[in-house]
C-alpha cells in the first residue's frame, strides 16, 4: 500500500507527477469535493480501479454499501472524482486496482481561488 500525496493544482499549473499504482494506494482529501484521481493505464489490457465506500447501508435495507468501480480502457486516461464522504474514512479514500503493470497514478487538487 502508498499513500500518494496530493499536488494542488494552481492558477499558474502543475506539471503532475505520477506514482506506479501498489495493490492499493490511499490519498488523502479533505471532503471539499476538490479532489480528483488520475489514472493513465499504459497497458494492453483494461484495468478496474475501485474506491472503497465506507458509507453505512440504510437500516433494514440488506443492500451493503456500493463502492465506485470505473473501467480504464488499455492505453487510456481516466479523471476520477471528486469523492463524497461515503468514500472517506479518516481524512482518507482507499483504492485498488484489478492489475498494477503499467498503470500510473496522481492525486489533484484544485485550489481554492
Amino acid at each position: 500500500m502508498a499513500a500518494i500525496t496530493p499536488q494542488t493544482i494552481t492558477r499558474a499549473g502543475l506539471e503532475a507527477t505520477y506514482e506506479a499504482a501498489a495493490a492499493e494506494d490511499t490519498f488523502v482529501d479533505d471532503g471539499t469535493k476538490r479532489t480528483f484521481f488520475h489514472v493513465k493505464n499504459g497497458s494492453g489490457a483494461d484495468v478496474e480501479v475501485t474506491f472503497t465506500s465506507h458509507a453505512a447501508p440504510a437500516a433494514n435495507s440488506g443492500q451493503a454499501a456500493e463502492d465506485l468501480v470505473v473501467d480504464v480502457t488499455a492505453g487510456e486516461e481516466r479523471m476520477i472524482g471528486p469523492f463524497g464522504p461515503n468514500f472517506i474514512s479518516g481524512g482518507v479514500v482507499s483504492v485498488a486496482y484489478e492489475a498494477t503493470t503499467s498503470v500510473t497514478v496522481a492525486a489533484l487538487v484544485l485550489t481554492t481561488a
